[in-house]
């Protein structure tokens, strides 16, 4: 399926009610063309154990010429947290996420990546901009907390903390 976004989306920084997960689509398996538009204020805050957390919470299609500014922050173990997915098994390719701490999670047992948690072995991001800090007591990376797959030409602006 394909997908096209037309306009900016500003998601006010929505939180839901306590119970729900917050991760807006779990799995995307189309071809989304963001169109150089953005999608602002996105806060995802999730306390289940073992999660993938994102805007997707896997994504094994592809996603290009998307901006998202904002906020993923897990609170509980075992978490997998992205800016775009959870986890990757297709392509991200020329997007950029932009906020203070684009990714946040306190437990030494999760992983934290600027646009994925984990990038598998078939998956792919290119040319992506990350500009914003990735906190993790876990493991942690600019682009993927665990690479197995391939990240070319692609920038961090921010740092990896603590």
């Amino acid at each position: 399926m394909y997908f096209r976004i037309e306009n900016d989306i500003d998601l006010g920084y929505y939180v839901a009610p306590y119970g729900i997960p917050d991760t807006p689509i779990p799995e995307f398996s189309g071809y989304l063309d963001g169109n150089g538009k953005t999608i602002s204020n996105l806060y995802i805050q999730e306390d289940s154990p073992y999660n993938g957390i994102g805007l997707f919470t896997k994504n094994s299609g592809t996603i290009k010429n998307l901006n998202v500014q904002g906020i993923v922050a897990a609170l509980g173990n075992n978490n997998y947290v992205g800016m775009i997915a959870g986890f990757n098994t297709g392509t991200i390719q020329d997007c950029t996420v932009t906020g203070y701490y684009v990714v946040y999670t306190s437990y030494p047992s999760s992983y934290a990546g600027g646009i994925t948690a984990i990038n598998y072995s078939n998956g792919v991001i290119l040319n992506c901009t990350v500009n914003g800090n990735v906190y993790s007591t876990g493991g942690k990376g600019p682009f993927a907390a665990l690479n197995y797959g391939t990240v070319i030409l692609s920038t961090h602006n921010g740092q990896l903390l603590p």
